[in-house]
């Protein structure tokens, strides 16, 4: 791969992380509902506090999501810091695998502008993206490494997909039509 175009890599990876960094600069909180759910769920799960709604912790698709959250706080990390600076390193992974995989498929060139789509992705509170700290942010890094090793002919995409069923069985569905 010619120089240039790892600068350009680098340049479009650390925008999109700059990109998706912004709605967090002020705002040391979760930026969306669903984010404050899956703190309430991993909270609920590391310390033991009751759900905010007075229910029992049973029959939740993302719980691997929930379980991964609770893991990381118990090794000392806060969820302020996790849902402030994990989306931050997630998008920074989609944009790697992504690259990993067009490269894979196609050119260096074709992969370099695959990061420039994934960092103009929109994210919303209607569209949930790269933004949020969502199980499906988390997905959308483990379709293309599954789509990468299948690439190869690796059995690493049955692992792939068990994580995405655990964490985010949609996500799992989507990796499997692909």
């Amino acid at each position: 791969m010619k120089k240039y175009l790892y600068l350009i890599l680098a340049v479009f990876v650390i925008l999109a992380a700059i990109l998706n960094f912004i709605p967090r600069i002020g705002y040391h909180y979760p930026l969306h509902v669903d984010e404050w759910v899956h703190w309430q769920y991993a909270n609920h799960l590391s310390s033991g506090t009751p759900l905010y709604f007075g229910q029992v912790y049973q029959d939740n698709l993302e719980s691997g999501f929930h379980f991964l959250l609770a893991v990381l706080n118990s090794f000392g990390i806060s969820y302020l810091l996790i849902f402030r600076f994990l989306p931050l390193i997630v998008t920074i992974l989609i944009c790697l695998g992504v690259f990993i995989l067009t490269r894979k498929m196609w050119d260096d060139e074709a992969a370099v502008f695959s990061v420039l789509f994934i960092e103009m992705l929109s994210s919303s509170v209607v569209i949930l993206g790269p933004v949020f700290l969502v199980p499906m942010a988390i997905g959308l890094f483990l379709i293309a490494i599954g789509l990468y090793s299948v690439e190869r002919e690796s059995k690493l995409w049955v692992l792939v997909l068990s994580l995405l069923l655990i964490m985010h069985p949609p996500t799992a569905l989507a990796l499997l039509l692909l």
